[in-house]
């Protein structure tokens, strides 16, 4: 009786005592003797509602005649309450003061997961938790002990609180309305997958809920389905959206799409679809300034105040918009943000167009492009990884127009950008041609390839590639070079692991499912493995895998010649010889690897059939794009 009625009689209590005091009273000890006769005929209710009754008069007693907090302690309200926790958590002192024996419960989990969990439960007073936290000066200590994924995950929960509950039946049409486009412009990079399974992993990720009155919101919901395919390999990136593929795209969008903004979509995906040279697509008349309410204008001007007046402090260094996004609920703290939770997408808008303009530092004409909207300049210098992330909020931002792009251009004043860190690492090698292949790579579906063939990962097939196809240099006095072990995606040492796991190879169901897809894809015409047999092979291999390793690296290199002018049926030794076989300086850094190449004599060529752009990610390098910077 006590476990089930009681707490429900004290909480009734409670309430009728302090009514609407906010106030948070944390009591370390009550004494209270309570005597219970009932008689035989004493309801259970009844019986709760007096010992209740008891002990809330002895807890309120207790309250209200502490003289010091030895035994009560009083905190203002609940964001209080937490932000006192979290500050002396992050001190290290939290567990030495017995008033917070309310969060005892996290004391078990990882920093990071107890400081987001704590935050998570109190998601509704946010705002005001990190405005005090930052009064305490604590707000850096806690995001700095949340991480940039706890921090990711924290705003998530923010920005997507007010969309309700994401249900399958809510983004089935925009998954259905991508893969339909994807079909026409024939964009699969391997088999389509179902819609169902991807729905299923798509809406994990908390995807924004459009507003399913505005065409425009309607066509961006499409478009970040986009996004996620081609960020996840699904789809592949044509090297320029040509009249015929904008051609298809209007013919399927006039077919079925009248509920969307049609324009908005294709000028959208003819940007993001366009790595080299973006053609400029009309924009949409209908893509005008929103009308902000009054609640987001006050917003958005109370943010330009805080910037303009150094009340809002950001950390020009880190690059994180989530760091920077939760600083900015602790400086609007004051009631704004909850008057207009709407207005969190545009902040976060302003943040990623912030810092995508931070790293061209063209501050004055990239300003002058993103109020004409012109965001395909913009993203001209941007490459792919950089390009899926920042093209929607710039247009956004662009769309928003005033006071959006104001706040954006007092960033830039208040926070130039900064040099870039220095390389993770530098290398110099004799195999730095390798990456050239990269992009082909990919193109071969050589991963999708393994796993239909029974073998499970990637890595040592590139690296019995590297070595075939980079020859003596690829292993200096017996050692793997150390770009050929970064193109293989390996640690140099490991490298003998991998070549032995090798032997385990299926080769011959492997060459067929490579034969398969290189006619498929109609890349090249007949390949003989024969073209390395003046190159023995320097380390042991199976006959059957070394036979279909030569097949392979033919397969490559032949493919990665189709577009080379009037050069796509030259020999593997003169694509060696003339491209691949080069020396260069790599330079590592999180989000790519710069591979500086020596003069090649044909480097004009490539030039022209777009091999020293950008490259994709490539997940087998830790998911970084390749920029080329060839001597002229």
């Amino acid at each position: 009786m006590a476990r089930e009625r009681i707490e429900d009689v004290c909480d009734r209590a409670f309430e009728e005592t302090f009514q609407n005091d906010p106030s948070v009273f944390v009591v370390r000890k009550v004494q209270a003797r309570v005597a219970v006769l009932p008689t035989q005929a004493a309801l259970e209710s009844r019986l709760a509602e007096q010992w209740g009754a008891r002990l809330c008069a002895s807890v309120i007693r207790v309250i209200a005649s502490a003289s010091n907090d030895e035994n009560v302690v009083r905190f203002e309200n609940q964001a209080a309450f937490v932000s006192s926790f979290l500050s002396d958590f992050v001190a290290g002192t939290a567990w030495d003061h017995w008033y917070h024996g309310a969060f005892r419960a996290y004391r078990q989990l990882p920093p990071d997961e107890a400081i987001l969990a704590v935050l998570v439960e109190n998601q509704d007073c946010l705002g005001e938790i990190l405005h005090r936290l930052a009064k305490a000066k604590a707000l850096d200590a806690v995001l700095h002990a949340l991480g940039p994924e706890g921090q990711r995950r924290l705003w998530i929960r923010v920005s997507r609180r007010t969309s309700g509950q994401l249900s399958e039946d809510a983004f089935q049409i925009f998954i259905h309305s991508a893969f339909d486009l994807a079909d026409s412009l024939s964009l699969w990079e391997a088999s389509r997958p179902s819609e169902q399974d991807f729905l299923r992993n798509y809406l994990p990720t908390q995807p924004v809920s459009p507003n399913w009155t505005d065409p425009s919101s309607l066509a961006s919901a499409v478009a970040d389905v986009f996004r996620v395919l081609l960020r996840d390999g699904w789809l592949s990136v044509p090297r320029a959206f040509r009249p015929d593929d904008l051609s298809k795209l209007d013919s399927t969008l006039n077919s079925a799409y009248d509920w969307l903004d049609k324009s908005w979509l294709k000028n959208s995906l003819a940007s993001l679809f366009s790595p080299v040279s973006p053609e400029k697509v009309v924009r949409s008349s209908t893509l005008r300034p929103p009308r902000f309410t009054p609640a987001q204008l006050r917003l958005l001007r109370s943010l330009f105040s805080s910037i303009q007046n150094r009340r809002l402090q950001l950390d020009p260094s880190d690059w994180s918009p989530h760091s920077h996004l939760l600083r900015i609920l602790a400086t609007l703290a004051s009631g704004e943000l909850s008057a207009s939770l709407a207005a969190v997408p545009i902040l976060e808008n302003i943040i990623e167009a912030w810092l995508a303009l931070r790293i061209t530092g063209n501050r004055d004409s990239d300003l002058l492009n993103l109020r004409r909207g012109q965001i395909d300049f913009l993203l001209a210098r941007a490459s792919p990884s950089e390009k899926i992330r920042f093209q929607p909020h710039l247009e956004s931002v662009a769309n928003a127009g005033e006071p959006a792009i104001a706040i954006v251009e007092e960033l830039l004043g208040q926070y130039a950008s900064t040099p870039e860190a220095p390389a993770l690492e530098e290398i110099d090698s004799g195999c730095a041609g390798l990456f050239l292949l990269v992009r082909t790579v990919q193109d071969l579906r050589l991963s999708a390839l393994l796993k239909e063939s029974g073998f499970d990962s990637l890595e040592p097939l590139l690296v019995a590639l590297a070595i075939r196809i980079a020859g003596p240099a690829a292993l200096p006095e017996g050692k793997l070079d150390a770009a050929a072990a970064l193109w293989s995606g390996i640690s140099t040492e490991k490298f003998p692991s991998h070549l032995s796991h090798l032997a385990n190879l299926n080769a011959g169901l492997f060459r067929d499912n490579l034969t398969e897809l290189v006619a498929a894809q109609r890349l090249v015409g007949p390949v003989f493995s024969g073209e390395f047999a003046d190159q023995p092979l320097p380390v042991a291999l199976p006959p059957d895998v070394a036979a279909v390793l030569d097949f392979a690296a033919s397969s490559l290199l032949h493919s990665w010649a189709r577009w080379l002018p009037g050069l796509s049926g030259s020999s593997v030794h003169f694509l060696l010889e003339k491209f691949v076989h080069r020396s260069g300086t790599l330079h590592l850094y999180p989000d790519r690897i710069d591979v500086s190449l020596s003069p090649g004599p044909l480097d004009a060529i490539l030039k022209m059939a777009g091999y020293l752009s950008d490259s994709p990610n490539a997940s087998w390098l830790g998911n970084r794009f390749v920029r080329f910077r060839a001597a002229s």
